[in-house]
């Protein structure tokens, strides 16, 4: 990846190259050398600058213009003093020079980070919509929340995030007092839905993720992006137990989220008209503090029984509803890299990839410029980047782990084409997208299905769980609202096992 550079087009046939891995640096000149340089994120200074480029006979590249970084107006200028210069290569070293530029082969990515059909079947062409500034949303005048968590978090709790990331220690101490859950759960004649096993593997496969793209405007290199992981065990007022796994994560992949080539992001409704608004290209960490009932309280028996304070029907008046529609109006669940899924609808009721709203990668930053998923990258592109790949299965008897619900109910990945042994692949997935099946609860898959656009093009919906209604009971949930969107936002409560 290190090798692999984007050209983006600043004016015609001008363009800016950028780092395919850390698309926040852009190769600049360092005196005849070249470099690369943040240009992007919220910590560039007088010092960012970047070089433009033509691509001439040869093919060759000649430096035809230079931008600097101007602290007052927060803006890129002409470098005023910039003479045209070409790149050569002497003794294995690329320099510019104001002599002959050397003849150069551009070569196609060996990995294919286009957006595939299916997340642009009208084919729409990328808007050229001024993007909107990217901004910094935590800095150095107060802690993170995320980061301050383990002083947050009560003494009953505090052993389990005594350390970031994976420890022996906060193992020990988070798989004791799954035992202690276990055993209050029981002496009430209640469950928790899953093995212990299982949420300590979901708990190891999320604490051991960080960092490796340089693309967010407040990341650093090699953090984790879900630094800590604790399970809670409060009850309420009649005494009954309401345990949690809580998580709390930076809302950033540790991976690509290659949002610049979304052709139609989202609008920043400053004015009417999409023509005339500043799109998202960016985004920021997140301040997340995510609570998994692991308490079993069952699964529906209707659509409709779940009692939702905020759902995508009625915020746009409709009185039909289905299982993509009757869905939280933001996330449902988070990725085992502790960015949050929102529902496969966008507000206006459509399969957000029939509007070319998602990256290659599924997800695109909203207004708040906070990322999210909105649909199964790995059954689209199968480019090994994602966010669970073919190297998951190897091995395996089921599809990976790949998501849990705010309900409680967990999410594997998709059941690949051909594949005739895994465990569950025979049972056909209910309208919610899960089943149940030999030793594992009932569960959420990732799956495809074909549909048209409105233009009437043919594609196909890659789903990631939970894809909208939720089929695990909330009703009994206890602070499972935040006004009309799910509890999942930064906060103090009871069970978040915070004070």
């Amino acid at each position: 990846m290190r090798s692999i550079f984007q050209l983006r087009e600043e004016t015609e046939d001008v363009y800016r190259i950028v780092s395919s891995k850390h698309s926040n640096y852009a190769i600049d000149s360092d005196g005849n050398n070249l470099t690369i340089r943040d240009v992007r994120s919220g910590t560039i200074d007088s010092n960012a600058s970047y070089l433009l480029f033509e691509i001439t006979e040869g093919p060759s590249l000649s430096a035809v213009g230079r931008k600097t970084y101007d602290v007052n107006s927060h803006t890129f200028i002409d470098d005023i003093d910039w003479v045209e210069q070409t790149v050569v290569i002497e003794n294995q070293r690329i320099l510019l020079s104001s002599g002959t530029a050397t003849p150069l082969t551009f070569y196609e990515s060996p990995i294919d980070l286009t957006i595939p059909f299916d997340f642009n079947p009208d084919q729409v062409m990328r808007a050229s919509n001024p993007e909107v500034t990217p901004i910094v949303k935590f800095d150095d005048s107060m802690p993170h929340p995320v980061a301050d968590t383990a002083r947050k978090v009560v003494a009953a709790y505090a052993d389990q995030v005594s350390a970031m990331g994976i420890n022996d220690d906060t193992t020990a101490a988070a798989s004791a007092m799954l035992t202690t859950i276990e055993g209050s759960l029981s002496r009430q004649n209640a469950n928790m839905r899953y093995p212990a096993e299982f949420y300590l593997t979901f708990r190891e496969g999320m604490l051991g993720r960080s960092i490796q793209s340089d693309e967010a405007t407040d990341s650093i290199l090699g953090q984790l992006s879900v630094p800590y992981i604790y399970f809670t065990n409060e009850t309420d007022t009649r005494g009954d137990y309401h345990p949690f796994m809580v998580i709390a994560s930076y809302g950033m992949p540790d991976s690509l989220t290659l949002l610049w080539d979304v052709a139609h992001p989202p609008g920043d409704a400053s004015s009417q008209g999409y023509a005339s608004q500043a799109v998202t290209r960016s985004f920021h960490s997140e301040s997340f503090l995510i609570k998994i009932p692991l308490r079993d309280y069952g699964e529906v028996a209707t659509l409709t029984e779940n009692i939702m304070q905020g759902d995508l029907a009625t915020d746009v008046n409709e009185t039909s509803f289905d299982h993509h529609n009757y869905s939280s109006i933001s996330a449902t669940g988070v990725a085992i890299d502790g960015v949050v899924i929102y529902p496969t609808y966008n507000n206006t009721l459509h399969f957000t990839q029939s509007f070319a709203e998602i990256s290659a990668h599924g997800m695109h930053s909203g207004r708040g410029l906070g990322v999210h998923y909105h649909a199964d990258a790995h059954s689209a592109t199968h480019e090994g980047l994602n966010l669970y790949n073919q190297a998951d299965y190897v091995g395996q008897n089921h599809p990976p782990i790949v998501s849990m619900g705010f309900d409680g109910i967990a999410g594997y990945g998709t059941y690949e084409n051909g594949d005739t042994s895994s465990d569950g692949v025979n049972i056909e997935l209910d309208d919610f997208g899960g089943h149940e099946h030999d030793h594992y609860a009932y569960h959420y898959h990732a799956f495809s299905k074909e549909d048209t656009t409105d233009s009437g093009n043919h594609y196909t919906v890659h789903t990631l769980p939970p894809q909208g209604a939720w089929a695990g009971r909330i009703n009994d949930i206890p602070e499972f609202w935040q006004g009309t969107s799910p509890s999942y936002v930064e906060d103090d409560g009871t069970y978040l096992g915070t004070q």
